[in-house]
C-alpha cells in the first residue's frame, strides 16, 4: 500500500464503501483560519477486490491543510465484491469487504468521538471467518466511521456485509452470512436446521412434518378435524380410511387403528330393558351400522294361555323387536269360552254343539233346557234332547212305566213296548197296536187292554169258545224258515183255566205254507197257573225240504185265554 503524508490535525470523518467503479471526491472544508488550500484526496481501488471510496476530510479548527492526503485502496482476496455501506449521519458507514481474506489494516487509529462531528479514526481491517451462505447486512452503528465487516473465508463464497447507519459515535461493520455444512442441515431464517425438520413448523391442514415437508395426517394419526387428515375423514379421534359413524363400527380399535371395522361395543348403548330382547352389536359386517335386536315374536316370558277357570286369555310374553320385552295382555273371553282345540286364546264363537243362550255358550245338542239353536226347553212328552231335538228317550230307562217292564228306546228315540229280536221270523209277534198280518177266526180278537208287559198301546190276541157250537177261537200266520235248522218257539199265555191254551208249528215245503205237511210240533200250556202271564217254549228242527211253517194257536178249554209275544227263532227268546 502506498502512503502519503497528511497533517496530523486532520481527522478522517467518515469512510464510505461503494460498489466497483464508484469514486467519491473528498469535499474540501474551509479551515477556521481561512485557508482553502486543501488538496483533493482519492482512494483508488486498483486491486482485485472492492474499490475503496474517497474519504471526505475536514480541516482541523486550528490549522490549514498543508499536505495532500491519499489513501490507497484495501486489497481484498477471493470472493465476490462486498456491497457498499450506507451513509451514516455525520460520519460515513464502512463498506463490507470481500468474502475471503481482507488484508487491509488500520488506516488511522483515531479516537472515537461520539458527540462531536470531528473526524473519527479509521476502522479495523476485517478478520478471517469461515465461509458460507451470504449473511444479512450489518447492525446499525451508533458511532463514527467504521471499516470492513467480517470477511468469510474457506468453503463457499462469503456473504456481503452492508454497513449500518449510525448517529454519531463509531459504527461497526455488518456480519457476513451463515453457511450450513454437510447434507444433514439446511438454512432456515438464518439458522441451520436438520433437513428432516420443517422450517417454521407445520400447522393447519398439513400439521405433520414428514422428512422436511409439511403434510396432512395419515391413517391412524390422532386428529380433531377431518381437514387434518389426508383421507379427509377424522373418526373416533383418528384419521380413518373411510367414513366411520355406524353404531357398531370403530376406527380406533387397538388392532386396526385407522381402519373402520365392525365392533361389539356400540357407540351409544343399544336399547335394552335387561332381557334377551335388548340390542347388541354382533361384530358382523352386515350389522355394523346398527344394533341387532331379537325378533318381534321371540319369547321372553310365559307362553300364551287361556284360563278356563277365569275364562281369560293371556298373550305370550314376547320381544318387541326394538329392545323391549312386551308384557302379556289379558282379555276376557265372555260371552264365549276358551278355545277347546288346544289353541290358548278365546274362542270367537261357541264350540261345536253349543250356542249362545242367555249370553252364555251352552250345549244345545243334549241340554234338556236349551235344546237346539232356539235354546228350547224340552217338554213332558219329549223330555230329552238329542242332537238338538227334543225326543222321548235316550235309553229304555227314560221311558215311563206305561211302556211296561219290557219297554225299549227305539233308534228314533221313541219309547216302545218290548220288541222281538231280529232273529224272530214272526212278524207283529207282540201285537203292538193291532193283529195285522194274522189270520183271525171269529172267536179271536185283538185286545189292547191286556199286554204281557203291561205296555200301553200294545195288546194281545183274546180267544174264546162258543159253547153252543163248540168252536174255539184261533189265529195263525205263515212264517219263513230254513231247512235242517234247529228252532226255538214259544209264547206268553194267560189262561182262564189250567191247560186251556195250545199252539202248533207245522213245516211245509216251499214258502207259502201250502201243500203237504212235512212235520208238525205241538206246544200245550202246561202251567197250572191261571190269571197270570206264563212263558211256554219248545224246540223243533225243520225238515230237509222245509221252506215255510204255519204257527197256529187256539183256546183248548173253557177260556177265555190270551196269547202274546209269539216267536220262532234260532235262539230261545222273544
Amino acid at each position: 500500500m502506498m502512503s502519503h503524508p497528511f497533517h496530523p490535525r486532520f481527522t478522517v470523518l467518515a469512510t464510505v464503501f461503494c460498489l466497483a467503479g464508484c469514486y467519491t471526491a473528498i469535499k474540501p472544508t474551509v479551515p477556521r483560519d481561512g485557508s482553502t488550500d486543501v488538496p483533493l484526496l482519492l482512494i483508488d481501488g486498483s486491486q482485485a477486490g472492492v474499490e475503496a471510496p474517497a474519504i471526505d476530510v475536514m480541516a482541523p479548527p486550528h490549522g490549514p491543510v498543508d499536505a495532500p492526503i491519499l489513501i490507497d485502496s484495501l486489497s481484498s482476496m477471493g470472493g465476490s465484491d462486498g456491497s457498499s455501506g450506507v451513509d451514516a449521519m455525520d460520519g460515513a458507514g464502512t463498506g463490507g469487504s470481500g468474502d475471503l481474506v481482507s488484508t487491509g489494516g488500520t488506516i488511522h487509529a483515531g479516537g472515537v468521538d461520539g458527540s462531536s462531528g470531528a473526524s473519527g479514526g479509521g476502522g479495523m481491517g476485517g478478520t478471517n471467518a469461515s465461509g458460507g451462505v451470504s449473511g444479512n447486512g450489518g447492525v446499525l452503528g451508533t458511532g463514527g466511521s467504521g471499516t470492513g465487516g467480517t470477511i468469510a473465508t474457506g468453503g463457499g463464497a462469503g456473504g456481503v456485509g452492508s454497513g449500518g447507519t449510525g448517529t454519531g459515535g463509531v459504527g461497526t461493520g455488518g456480519q457476513g452470512g451463515v453457511t450450513c455444512t454437510g447434507t444433514t442441515t439446511r438454512l432456515c431464517n438464518g439458522t441451520c436446521i436438520p433437513v428432516t425438520s420443517c422450517c417454521g413448523g407445520c400447522s393447519g391442514n398439513t400439521p405433520i412434518c414428514s422428512n422436511g415437508t409439511c403434510v396432512a395426517k395419515t391413517i391412524g394419526d390422532t386428529c380433531s378435524t377431518s381437514t387434518e387428515c389426508a383421507t379427509g375423514v377424522c373418526a373416533d379421534g383418528v384419521c380413518c380410511n373411510i367414513a366411520c359413524s355406524g353404531q357398531c363400527e370403530s376406527c380406533a380399535t387397538a388392532s386396526s387403528k385407522g381402519t373402520c371395522v365392525p365392533v361389539t361395543t356400540p357407540r351409544t348403548p343399544c336399547t335394552s330393558d335387561g332381557t334377551l330382547c335388548g340390542g347388541v352389536c354382533d361384530g358382523t359386517a352386515a350389522n355394523r351400522k346398527a344394533c341387532v335386536y331379537a325378533g318381534a315374536n321371540t319369547p321372553c316370558g310365559p307362553t300364551a294361555q287361556c284360563n278356563s277357570a277365569t275364562n281369560q286369555a293371556s298373550t305370550a310374553v314376547v320381544c318387541s323387536g326394538a329392545g323391549v320385552c312386551n308384557p302379556a295382555t289379558t282379555t276376557p273371553c265372555a260371552p264365549y269360552r276358551c278355545r277347546t282345540d288346544g289353541v290358548p286364546t278365546c274362542a270367537t264363537s261357541c264350540p261345536s254343539g253349543q250356542s249362545l243362550c242367555g249370553g252364555t255358550c251352552v250345549d244345545i245338542l243334549s241340554s234338556d233346557t236349551h235344546c237346539g239353536v232356539a235354546c228350547t226347553p224340552c217338554g213332558v212328552s219329549t223330555p230329552k234332547c238329542y242332537s238338538g231335538s227334543c225326543v222321548q228317550c235316550l235309553a229304555a230307562s227314560d221311558c215311563p212305566s206305561s211302556f211296561g217292564q219290557g219297554a225299549v228306546c227305539s233308534e228314533s228315540h221313541a219309547c216302545q213296548c218290548r220288541l222281538p229280536s231280529a232273529g224272530n221270523v214272526v212278524q207283529n209277534a207282540g201285537f203292538d197296536q193291532s193283529s195285522s198280518g194274522w189270520t183271525m177266526s171269529p172267536l179271536a180278537t185283538f185286545d189292547a187292554s191286556k199286554d204281557a208287559d203291561s205296555c200301553s198301546g200294545s195288546g194281545s190276541i183274546r180267544v174264546t169258545v162258543d159253547p153252543a157250537t163248540a168252536n174255539f177261537g184261533s189265529f195263525s200266520r205263515c212264517v219263513p224258515v230254513s231247512e235242517n235248522t234247529q228252532y226255538f218257539w214259544g209264547y206268553q199265555g194267560w189262561q182262564g183255566q189250567s191247560g186251556g191254551l195250545v199252539c202248533y208249528l207245522t213245516f211245509f215245503a216251499g214258502t207259502t205254507c201250502s201243500g203237504n205237511q212235512l212235520s208238525s210240533e205241538v206246544l200245550q200250556a202246561t202251567s197250572p197257573l191261571v190269571g197270570v202271564w206264563t212263558t211256554n217254549s219248545a224246540s223243533a228242527s225243520s225238515p230237509a225240504t222245509a221252506g215255510s211253517a204255519t204257527i197256529f194257536c187256539q183256546l183248548s178249554g173253557l177260556g177265555p185265554g190270551w196269547f202274546d209275544q209269539i216267536y220262532v227263532d234260532t235262539v230261545n227268546r222273544y
